[in-house]
């Protein structure tokens, strides 16, 4: 409502600023009970700016005024505040008005705060016409996005004709891969034999158990493991004994040899970024890839055998690769969650290890199974979505123009 632009009268002034009973041209002037002047810090246009403050007055300077503060932006902003806006005069019982001229947008960088905050302490009838733009931050990898506007005081009537918008969730980040199993080790190589037959003789007149004996003390040890010993006696004269001449199979036996160990498995691969959610001066990111796992390492050769008639041991086994990582999720457009990351692959299961070669007396033995990759990582959530509007006090809103974000 406004004071009309031809004819004025007193009824005219009463409908539009207030007032009862009997009035005179000095209960409205500009700064008295029924004109406020605006207070210093107000930033806001006064609607009865041209209203005399004392002296003589016309009707005529009363033609198209309105009673309250007025903000217009015709350029853009961050961070407002109503307390800021209208300065002293937010806690008075006055009407404001906050426009945004279409093409013009209002935004925050910061998800903790607000393009358009109508904060506590403000009185009176508020309203925010709306043909621009308000927008909320985006937000960070994983990270929610924050909402456009914030309304903590009653009175407030939201006509939006534009755009209100409510940043979006950040991407989650994707899952690592898993690392790769180890490699199994290797078989030991089988066991050699060689036999040979020699004599050995020791001298021990009317000795024969201290000659069978000695041949034991000798071969009957490692690496000869004698099959049998014996001694011959040594004829002399008249049917007499000498000696003994001690006799053995000297059987020799050589391990085979030790299995190689199996190769490390590779590392997983890094985990993707997720992307940043749709903001104030922020375009919406699409989530990173994951990275390449690396291979798994080569198994070690096996040992050599002690003898050519044993086995050498067999190879480990080669690693298994680590998995690729996750990519990172997408951010969220205007007022939408981000997305999650995906999970990491599991790392391959490492490779059974080579036999160990047979010896002529005993098989090589099997080589042993290689381990299981690790599991890769889960990915990350993605962020949820900013509000158009956030509120602890119940408003109206009159929409005839776009909303991304809860309101409600």
């Amino acid at each position: 409502m406004a004071v009309p632009g031809t004819s004025v009268s007193f009824t005219d002034l009463k409908n539009e600023y207030g007032g009862t009973g009997a009035v005179s041209a000095s209960d409205y002037y500009r700064g008295g009970a029924n004109i406020r002047a605006k207070a210093a810090n107000n930033t806001a246009d006064n609607l009865a700016a041209n209203v005399p403050t004392s002296g003589a007055v016309s009707f005529s300077e009363y033609r198209n005024t309105v009673k309250g503060f007025k903000k217009t932006y015709s350029a853009g902003a961050t961070d407002q505040d109503g307390s800021v806006i209208f300065g002293d005069d937010w806690a008075v019982d006055y009407p404001k008005t906050i426009r945004v001229n279409s093409g013009v947008e209002l935004g925050t960088t910061n998800t903790s705060d607000y393009a358009l905050e109508l904060d506590t302490g403000g009185t009176g009838t508020i309203v925010v016409d709306n043909a621009g733009t308000i927008t909320g931050a985006g937000g960070a990898v994983g990270a929610a996005g924050g909402s456009a506007m914030r309304v903590e005081v009653s009175s407030v009537t939201v006509n939006n004709s534009g755009t209100i918008r409510g940043g979006g969730g950040g991407g989650g980040n994707g899952g690592s891969g898993g690392s790769g199993g180890s490699g199994g080790s290797g078989g030991t190589g089988g066991q050699g034999q060689v036999i040979t037959c020699s004599v050995y003789p020791y001298a021990q007149a009317s000795n024969q158990a201290a000659c069978n004996g000695e041949c034991n003390n000798r071969f009957s040890n490692p690496p000869f493991y004698s099959t049998s010993c014996g001694s011959t006696p040594i004829p002399g004269p008249e049917g007499s004994v000498q000696g003994y001449i001690c006799h053995c199979n000297d059987d020799a036996y050589y391990n085979g040899g030790a299995g190689g160990s199996g190769g490390s498995g590779g590392s997983g691969g890094s985990a993707g970024s997720g992307g940043v959610g749709a903001g104030y001066g922020q375009s919406a990111g699409t989530g990173s890839a994951g990275g390449g796992g690396s291979p798994g390492s080569g198994g070690s050769a096996g040992g050599a055998a002690q003898h050519p008639s044993a086995g050498a041991g067999g190879a480990g086994g080669v690693g298994g690769a680590g998995g690729n990582g996750g990519s990172g999720g997408a951010g969220g457009s205007f007022g939408s969650a981000g997305s999650s990351g995906s999970s990491g692959l599991g790392g391959s299961t490492g490779a059974t290890g080579s036999a160990g070669a047979n010896g002529n007396y005993n098989p090589g033995s099997a080589g042993s199974g290689g381990a299981a990759g690790n599991p890769g990582s889960a990915g990350g959530s993605g962020g949820a979505a900013g509000g158009a509007v956030s509120f602890s006090t119940p408003y109206t809103m009159n929409n005839s123009g776009t909303i991304q974000g809860t309101y409600t």
